[in-house]
């Protein structure tokens, strides 16, 4: 394995954000790495950071300008297929590095060559890019991202538990050429929990590897925490329906039962909606009905509301929960 690692940037339309981006692989201890940008923008203001950055750095840059735009999951896909190291990590352009991200998550492979994977905790940051340490340790707690440091013994039970950040791990190039991002058609906004969950499903025992530190920021931006349109939301339930489907048919999937449950418990909202405004008003109502949807909010107005969305699809269009 060689030791070149791909740090792959897909961007759209934030210059600010892909500046701050690019500052965090500069700053990196690790010294054998590239940086390879697909570029969504409509315009050449993305272009313009990216050239401030070839005059300044010693490493390479790779980029290449998409016309028309690619979507984010081929975008994703072409990235894979550019990176020129054994290795990949994935930044999305909005979010960083910390300077010790590639050192550390290369260092497992010197003792288990056969890793597929290695991956740390994030830091969450604000829209201005402030540290925020309460948000920091409750998204880490909830995604299971803590404990000692080490090869975890089931794959897929990890990408259940979603313990796979959306980016800043670390993978062998050839693994992430194989499982690939599915097309935005399939998934949608899941394509990053879709990626994860056909990793771990393909992956075995011990080829993911934790390590207990915090390896890169992800901002908590204006987009991310938004007021989505009802169309959107809309497509997310559907999304979430669909890699819920996927993940359902999979028998290695369903004998990990208590990671099942922390799934469908993440997903139960939108679950309970998509099959309410596809007309599927018996699914909508099982999980309605369930244990892991939770009498608590069955009695709350979401609840009224999904229940009366399963009555009603049409009232989707006047109604802002998810």
């Amino acid at each position: 394995m060689n030791s070149l690692v791909s740090i792959c940037i897909p961007t759209f339309r934030r210059p600010e954000f892909l500046s701050a981006a690019l500052e965090s692989c500069a700053a990196q201890t690790y010294g054998s790495f590239e940086v390879v940008i697909g570029d969504d923008s409509p315009d050449d203001t993305s272009e313009q950071v990216v050239d401030r950055f070839r005059n300044r750095r010693e490493w390479t840059i790779s980029y290449r300008r998409h016309t028309p735009s690619l979507g984010q999951n081929a975008n994703v896909s072409d990235l894979f297929r550019r990176a020129q190291g054994d290795r990949i990590v994935l930044l999305h352009d909005d979010d960083r590095l910390l300077p010790n991200a590639l050192e550390d998550l290369s260092a497992p492979w010197a003792a288990f060559p056969d890793l597929a994977l290695t991956f740390g905790r994030q830091e969450i940051i604000t829209q201005s890019g402030d540290v925020d340490d309460d948000a920091t340790e409750e998204h880490n707690t909830y995604f299971n991202r803590v404990g000692a440091t080490g090869p975890k013994p089931n794959s897929i039970a990890v990408a259940l538990r979603l313990q796979i950040p959306n980016n800043g791990y670390m993978i062998r190039t050839d693994v992430a050429r194989k499982v690939n991002y599915r097309s935005d058609d399939s998934v949608g906004v899941y394509c990053d929990t879709d990626f994860a969950i056909r990793l771990g499903a393909n992956l075995g025992a011990n080829q993911m590897y934790f390590i207990d530190k915090l390896v890169s920021q992800y901002r908590l931006s204006d987009e991310s925490i938004s007021k989505s349109t009802n169309s959107r939301r809309a497509a997310h339930a559907r999304a979430a329906v669909s890699i819920y489907e996927y993940v359902d048919s999979l028998p290695i999937a369903r004998s990990s039962s208590t990671e099942m449950e922390f799934f469908r418990r993440h997903l139960i909202d939108k679950l309970v909606k998509g099959y309410a405004i596809a007309g599927r008003r018996k699914a909508a109502l099982k999980f309605l009905l369930s244990g892991t949807y939770g009498w608590k909010r069955r009695t709350s107005r979401r609840g009224l509301y999904h229940l009366m969305l399963i009555c009603e699809p049409r009232l989707d269009r006047f109604r802002p929960y998810s």
